[in-house]
């Protein structure tokens, strides 16, 4: 019966990792394809080709391009987020938005 514990905890652990190892390639390719979209964006209204130019473009140059943007992106969010939570207008139930916001 120990034995039957000691592959448990493994198998869960070799599912977490291998779950955030995967989430973590996932967001990596993410960020790189917003960055060659955004490359490509400004490679088409400046008139230029756009295929070849995003092509030879480094990778850790669309990570970088992509990464601005979705910082960006990501810290808009977070205050509308933080807006919505801590900011309550009067006619608002306290009650109401204390038990669906997570805050």
């Amino acid at each position: 019966m120990a034995e039957d514990t000691k592959g448990s905890v493994t198998d869960h652990l070799l599912v977490t990792v291998i779950g955030v190892v995967s989430a973590g390639v996932g967001s990596l390719g993410l960020v790189t394809a917003v960055g060659g979209l955004v490359t490509e964006g400004r490679f088409r209204s400046a008139g230029l080709p756009t295929e070849v130019s995003v092509s030879v473009q480094s990778r850790d140059y669309l990570l970088t391009v992509g990464g601005e943007v979705l910082a960006v992106a990501v810290l808009v969010a977070l205050m509308l987020v933080g807006t919505v939570c801590w900011w309550r207008p009067s006619g608002w139930g306290r009650a109401r938005w204390s038990k669906r916001c997570p805050c």
